[in-house]
C-alpha cells in the first residue's frame, strides 16, 4: 500500500519512476520504482504542501504548479517549484542530495485542481495548465484561462484561447496539436455543478510554418534512390577520405585480360631474315684440291691489269694450317693467271 494517506496529491512519471507529490497533510515526495517494484526512501519536502496542485516530470526534473498550502481556508498558490531528480538509477542518489527550489516565474492566476498537459512543439517542451479553481472557501470561482509554461526557459505565458466553460477537477489531454477537456466541476456566483457531462476541444495550439530558405549545406552527392531510414546526423565531410598514396595491397579485382597479350603462335622465322645473296660470291672455277678456299677469288679483270715480272718470286709457307692454305691460294692464283694468258694469246 501507500506509505502515507495523501489526499490532494498529484502524480507524475518519467516512464520508470512514479512521483507522488504533496498532499493536504504534508509537502513531501514519495517515489515508486516500477523496475524494482519498491518504494524509495522519502524525498525532500517542498516549501508548501501544494494540495490540488498540478505536476509534470520533464527532462529529469519535477515541476509543481499552484494548489493549496493546506486546507480549503487558504488562498490558491501561484508558485512553481522544481526538483532535479535525473534519470534512471541516479534518481536514488539525487533524492538524498538535491532539494526543491522555487522558480522566479509565477502563475499569472493562482489556481488549483487544474489539469496539466504536456503538448510539445518541435523545439520546445511546453506544459499547459487548463482552467481550475481560484479564490478561498465561500468565494471559489472557476477559471477560464489556459497558461503555458516553457520548461526550457522556465517562463510562463497566457494562451489566447480559453475554455468554453469554467472547469476544475477536469481531465485533459493533448492530441494532434489540440487540447481536449472532459468533465469536472463548475463554480459560479449562483450555483456549483460537479456533474458536468460536457467536453470541449481547443483551437490549434500552434501553427507549423515551413522554412522559407533551403538548408545552408545541401546534400553534396544525393543518391538516386532514397533510403528507407535517412541518417539522423549526417556528416559534413566523408568518413573515410581517399588516400593520397597508392595502397600496398594487390588489386582485389584484377583485370580479366593481360595488359600485353601473347602472340597467337610463335614465329618460325629468325628475328633477322638472311640476305637473298651472299655478300661475297665464290669463284666460278673449282679449286684443284676439291675443297673451297678460305679467301674469295678476286675478279679476273682485276688480275689482268697487273702482270708480274719474270723476277717476281713467290714464296709459300707450308708450316701449319695457315701456311697450307696460303700455298693453295698461290697455286690457285697462278692457275688463273695462266688460263687468262692463254686466252689473250689466241
Amino acid at each position: 500500500g501507500l506509505p502515507d494517506n495523501n489526499p490532494g496529491s498529484c502524480l507524475a512519471t518519467d516512464g520508470r519512476f512514479v512521483f507522488y507529490i504533496g498532499s493536504e497533510y504534508h509537502a513531501g515526495l514519495q517515489v515508486y520504482d516500477t523496475d524494482l517494484l519498491q518504494w524509495l526512501p522519502r524525498g525532500p519536502e517542498m516549501s508548501a504542501r501544494h494540495r490540488g496542485g498540478a505536476c509534470q516530470a520533464v527532462n529529469g526534473a519535477l515541476f509543481v504548479f499552484g494548489g493549496l498550502d493546506g486546507g480549503y481556508d487558504f488562498d490558491y498558490l501561484n508558485t512553481i517549484e522544481k526538483l532535479v531528480v535525473g534519470v534512471g538509477d541516479e534518481v536514488w542518489t539525487n533524492l538524498e542530495l538535491n532539494s526543491w527550489s522555487v522558480l522566479v516565474a509565477t502563475l499569472i492566476t493562482g489556481r488549483g485542481f487544474a489539469p496539466s498537459v504536456r503538448c510539445d512543439k518541435v523545439d520546445q517542451n511546453l506544459v499547459y495548465l487548463v482552467g481550475g479553481v481560484k479564490g478561498t472557501e465561500g468565494n471559489w470561482r472557476g477559471e477560464w484561462s489556459i497558461e503555458v509554461f516553457d520548461v526550457d526557459t522556465e517562463t510562463i505565458s497566457l494562451l489566447s484561447d480559453t475554455t468554453r466553460q469554467q472547469r476544475e477537477d477536469a481531465t485533459a489531454v493533448c492530441f494532434r496539436n489540440r487540447l481536449y477537456l472532459f468533465g469536472g466541476c463548475t463554480y459560479g456566483t449562483n450555483s456549483n455543478n460537479c456533474n458536468l457531462r460536457h467536453w470541449e476541444v481547443s483551437n490549434e495550439l500552434f501553427v507549423f510554418i515551413p522554412t522559407t530558405a533551403p538548408t545552408p549545406e545541401p546534400t553534396r552527392s544525393p543518391t538516386s534512390t532514397p533510403t528507407d531510414a535517412p541518417t539522423l546526423h549526417p556528416s559534413s565531410a566523408p568518413t573515410f577520405p581517399p588516400t593520397s598514396a597508392p595502397s600496398d595491397a594487390p588489386t582485389t579485382s584484377p583485370s580479366s585480360a593481360p595488359t600485353f597479350p601473347p602472340t597467337t603462335a610463335p614465329s618460325d622465322a629468325p628475328s633477322e631474315p638472311p640476305t637473298s645473296a651472299p655478300s661475297v660470291s665464290p669463284t666460278s672455277l673449282p679449286t684443284t684440291t676439291g675443297s673451297p678456299t678460305r679467301y674469295p677469288t678476286r675478279s679476273p679483270g682485276a688480275l689482268a691489269t697487273r702482270r708480274p715480272t719474270s723476277s717476281t718470286a713467290i714464296t709459300t709457307d707450308d708450316s701449319g694450317p695457315d701456311g697450307a692454305n696460303n700455298a693453295a691460294s698461290v697455286l690457285q692464283i697462278a692457275l688463273v693467271f695462266s688460263v687468262v694468258m692463254a686466252y689473250l694469246m689466241k
